[in-house]
Parts: structure tokens; C-alpha cells; sequence
């Protein structure tokens, strides 16, 4: 099977970061705490601006990019999948990974660099535009025929799941989300009984 999977929320506790040092960055700074603890992202989360959220994510995502560990089972599950056969495609909307210039570079520099520190195998990463990234994962998985998709944002699962299988590795963000065509997974090693079930089908 061609297999998708996303980064942030699913290989990397995308969710823990932000409510960890996103609680005491905008309590701190702007006397924010928690409006939304099912939200998505900073603004959801804390009920801050974007120009906020922008500045947060300025100030603390190189260590999220560099120092944040792997969810567990993660690195063990792909690669029984991958040695089992399946072709692993890394498909995400990170951060300046898909922009002109030299933060393009430095992005994907530092992505490769946590995935070789973190054990997790794969056959090829497409990176998508962080605007838009719901309909560029779509053309994405098209060109590569992707069978499965692992994800965890809600609005990328709304947009795939009428045309792909897609695995919803669970989330208080997108629990209000179902549908015949998507199979949800608390953890990576449910990731890899779906996978199973879905060749036997």
C-alpha cells in the first residue's frame, strides 16, 4: 500500500507543544490562558490573534523542530510497515517548508535532521504550502496514489475522506469528525492494526 502520512499532530505531539509552552508564553505575555482546550491551534487554543500566534511560533519553533520527541510507536510502526512493503510518503503542510528562499532550506534541513534523530523511515516527503494545505494534500495523494492517509487536522480530514481512506489519529480537535471512509486510531500501533485490516479488505 501507498501509505500518507502527516507530520505535526501524528509523528510529533503537535497538540502537548502548544498548551505546554504556548500556557506559559501567552499567560506571561498577554494574561491569556486556555479558552479552548479541544482547539487546533494557538488561536483556537488561547483565543489569541494570528499576528500573536505568528510571534509565539517565531520564538519557539526551533525547539519544537529540533528538541520535541516522537510519539511513541511512531519510528517502530513505520518501519514494520516499510519492511513489510509499504511505500512511506511523508506528506505535510510544515511551516516554510514549501516557501521561496532561504528559510525553505533551513526548514526542511532541520525536518530531515529530527526524523534521522528519531528513527522514522520513509520513501519520500512532499511538502505542501502551509495556505491551502487541505487541497494540496489532495492533489498530493492523487499524484502518488495514496491508499491511506494518517492525519490529524480537521480540515485536511474533511477534505480527503471523500476520496481516499483516511486514519484519524485521534485528537480533541477532531473528534466531531466521521464518516464512512475514515478509521480513527488512538495510537500507532492501532495505526498499524487499520493498515492490516484495510489489506485484508
Amino acid at each position: 500500500m501507498n501509505i500518507g502520512i502527516d507530520i505535526d499532530g501524528v509523528l510529533i505531539d503537535y497538540g502537548k507543544y502548544i498548551r505546554t509552552y504556548g500556557s506559559a508564553y501567552f499567560k506571561k505575555k498577554y494574561n491569556m490562558t486556555i479558552a479552548d482546550p479541544d482547539g487546533y491551534s494557538a488561536e483556537e487554543v488561547f483565543g489569541c490573534t494570528r499576528k500573536q500566534s505568528k510571534t509565539f511560533w517565531f520564538l519557539n519553533a526551533r525547539r519544537y523542530w529540533t528538541s520535541e520527541p516522537a510519539i511513541e510507536g511512531a519510528a517502530e510502526v513505520i518501519a514494520k510497515l516499510s519492511i513489510e512493503g509499504h511505500i512511506i510518503h511523508l506528506i505535510t503542510g510544515r511551516a516554510f517548508t514549501a516557501d521561496k528562499g532561504p528559510q525553505r532550506y533551513i526548514s526542511r534541513s532541520l525536518l530531515r535532521r529530527w526524523l534521522r534523530k528519531n528513527g522514522i523511515m520513509y520513501d519520500e516527503i512532499v511538502f505542501c504550502p502551509q495556505k491551502e494545505t487541505a487541497p494540496e494534500k489532495l492533489a498530493a495523494c492523487k499524484r502518488h496514489n495514496i491508499d491511506t492517509m494518517v492525519d490529524d487536522d480537521p480540515e485536511n480530514i474533511a477534505t480527503l475522506k471523500d476520496s481516499l481512506h483516511m486514519i484519524v489519529f485521534d485528537s480533541p480537535w477532531n473528534r466531531k469528525i466521521g464518516g464512512e471512509n475514515l478509521s480513527r486510531a488512538h495510537s500507532w500501533y492501532e495505526v498499524y492494526d487499520i493498515v492490516h485490516q484495510l489489506e485484508k479488505a
